[in-house]
């Protein structure tokens, strides 16, 4: 309205109040907000700049949620403790982690022939009867073993000397079998997380009997004490 005058005494319009059409909203974006994995977003809204009234509202927008990937064994579990795996959102990188079941584990049954010095080393308690029947010394469990892992131990056997080998090696293993050996798949598997080491010494002299495996350390130096060479580590047991 324009501005008006009248009379104080007798209300007389003096000059008369005219009406000024409406400027209309002065509209204002308010900004939309984007939705986080954990946090709600909002969507675009406006309002008036001058009056504050509301004239798009603005819309929850919820939380996405994370997005994790397949996760990653960041402790490996033995068979005497639990280990962790840990899961990464692939938006936010944020974390979680859960218990990694305890291993299933078997124990490995140390033979040895006294005919011709070999030392045999099995999971199966039938194929260790049935060697103890035929003269083989029991000599007690080995090591424990996982009953799997990403590093299985192959058996191949020589046909001609009656001697079986062990490794971890598949190159080791192609290079025998194509020498004539035969490959009797995996014996069984070493620890990934590499609890009890299996020392693997190599007897130069011997035709039969040339590699022995044991957790000792007093056995692997006795015996190059007596000649035989030490190659290190050929797997691992478990703890």
């Amino acid at each position: 309205m324009t501005e008006g005058k009248h009379c104080s005494v007798c209300s007389e319009v003096l000059v008369k109040q005219e009406t000024v059409a409406s400027k209309g909203h002065v509209e204002a974006v308010d900004e939309a907000k984007e939705a986080t994995c954990t946090e709600t977003g909002l969507t675009e809204g406006k309002h008036c700049s001058v009056c504050g009234e509301v004239l798009v509202k603005q819309k929850t927008v919820p939380a996405k949620g994370h997005t994790w990937n397949s996760g990653k064994v960041t402790v490996l579990p033995t068979s005497m403790k639990e280990g962790k795996k840990t899961y990464t959102c692939t938006v936010c990188k944020a974390t979680r982690s859960e218990k990694a079941a305890k291993l299933a584990s078997t124990p490995v049954y140390r033979l040895y022939n006294p005919n011709n010095g070999e030392h045999f080393y099995t999971t199966s308690t039938g194929e260790r009867n049935n060697l103890a029947k035929v003269g083989w010394k029991y000599e007690g469990i080995g090591w424990t073993a996982p009953k799997t892992s990403k590093t299985p131990v192959y058996r191949v056997y020589n046909p001609n000397a009656g001697e079986h080998h062990y490794t971890t090696s598949k190159g080791e293993k192609s290079h025998l079998v194509k020498a004539g050996w035969k490959d009797e798949g995996i014996a069984f598997y070493s620890d990934d997380a590499k609890g009890v080491a299996v020392y693997r010494q190599y007897n130069p002299n011997a035709v039969t009997g040339t590699h022995n495996y044991t957790t000792s350390k007093g056995e692997n130096d006795a015996l190059v004490k007596a000649g035989w060479n030490a190659e290190g580590i050929g797997w691992y047991g478990m703890k």
